[in-house]
């Protein structure tokens, strides 16, 4: 995400020397789009492992408990 990110600027310096502030205004909407894109799948990604965590959890802690007999 970072190179992703130094990557961009290195463009928009390059756009900024050859071009006018239109362009450069463009290519950093352009940019802002995909990092909020990015963003939006990495917070998916991040609740499907929350997700996947707590189901393996569940049933670790069943097949835990399984083992043991309680009562008398």
């Amino acid at each position: 995400m970072v190179v992703s990110y130094i990557d961009g600027l290195i463009d928009l310096v390059e756009v900024a020397s050859a071009g006018s502030l239109n362009t450069v205004h463009e290519k950093m909407a352009q940019r802002l789009t995909k990092m909020r894109i990015n963003q939006n799948h990495l917070l998916e990604l991040e609740r499907n492992l929350h997700y996947l965590r707590q189901q393996l959890l569940s049933g670790l802690s069943s097949r835990l408990m399984s083992n043991y007999q309680f009562g008398g």
